[in-house]
C-alpha cells in the first residue's frame, strides 16, 4: 500500500468519524452550488440554479494573524473532502449551510499529497 493510499484513507476515516472510537470530528452540512443563468432586461432578473450537495465539515480554529484578522470581518474556515465536479471550480454565489446557517463561500484552497486532492479548505462569510 502507497504512502498516499495511508494518507487517503486516514483523511477519510476522520471524515466518516471513524478513526477514534467514540469521537465525533465532522458535522453535516450542505454545499449549494449555485449556476448563474440568464439576465432578463425586461423584469431585471437573474436566474440561478441551485444544486445542493450533503457533506461532512469540520470547522477549522486556525490562529494565524491572517485568519484572525479575517475572523473579524465574519469569516469563518471549514474543511471538507473532495466534492466531485464542484470543488475547487466553486462558482462565485456558491454557498454553505451547516446547522441551518447559511454561509458565502468567498475562497476554496486545495491540500494534495502529490496527485492525491486530500481535502479543501473553505474560507466563507456569515
Amino acid at each position: 500500500m502507497s504512502l498516499n493510499s495511508v494518507v487517503e484513507k486516514i483523511v477519510s476515516d476522520v471524515f466518516e468519524n471513524k478513526l477514534v472510537d467514540g469521537l465525533t470530528i465532522t458535522e453535516t452540512g450542505t454545499y449549494r452550488r449555485v449556476t448563474t443563468g440568464t439576465f432578463d432586461a425586461s423584469s431585471r432578473t437573474l436566474t440561478k440554479t441551485k444544486n445542493e450537495i450533503p457533506i461532512n465539515i469540520i470547522k477549522s480554529d486556525s490562529t494565524s494573524t491572517e485568519d484572525a484578522q479575517l475572523r473579524q470581518s465574519n469569516t469563518i474556515t471549514f474543511i471538507v473532502r473532495p466534492i466531485e465536479g464542484v470543488l475547487p471550480e466553486q462558482g462565485i454565489d456558491d454557498e454553505l449551510v451547516v446547522g441551518g446557517v447559511e454561509y458565502k463561500v468567498v475562497n476554496v484552497s486545495k491540500a494534495s499529497l502529490g496527485s492525491t486532492s486530500l481535502m479543501y479548505e473553505i474560507t466563507a462569510l456569515t
